[in-house]
């Protein structure tokens, strides 16, 4: 996420266009928003999913990771690393939101990006947790 946030803010085009075609690199028009976006989940950048998802799963191969792990074992950790734990936000929401559950309580999330509430959707329904 830093290196990221660190590359949009100096313009650093090669770093984000890396492995990325000329339709999905992300824009750099308005510095601000992209910063908004990559503060709050890194995959929100056009292109980078897909690139993190490549080199997080080649990490953890290298790693022994997966060694014995079927292929959905796999995808449960690579989900676990790409959704939650790539994002500060995420990770808080992951520790809070099963208390607050366990507690009996109902949680309203607000965000002006569609794409952020689309990833917390993603992410509740990968937790099982009901929501509308």
């Amino acid at each position: 996420r830093q290196q990221y946030y660190r590359a949009i803010f100096e313009h650093n085009h090669a770093f984000l266009n890396m492995g990325s075609t000329r339709t999905n690199a992300p824009k750099l028009m308005n510095i601000q928003m992209e910063l908004r976006k990559v503060c709050n989940h890194p995959c929100l950048l056009e292109g980078v999913e897909h690139r993190e998802q490549d080199r997080v799963f080649k990490e953890f191969l290298e790693a022994g990771k997966f060694d014995g792990k079927s292929p959905e074992e796999q995808q449960e950790i690579m989900n676990e690393h790409l959704f939650i734990q790539t994002s500060g936000k995420m990770v808080l929401l992951d520790k809070l939101l099963p208390k607050l559950r366990q507690e009996g309580h109902k949680v309203l999330v607000f965000s002006q990006m569609v794409k952020m509430l689309d990833l917390i959707s993603e992410y509740c329904e990968y937790r099982l947790f009901p929501y509308e």
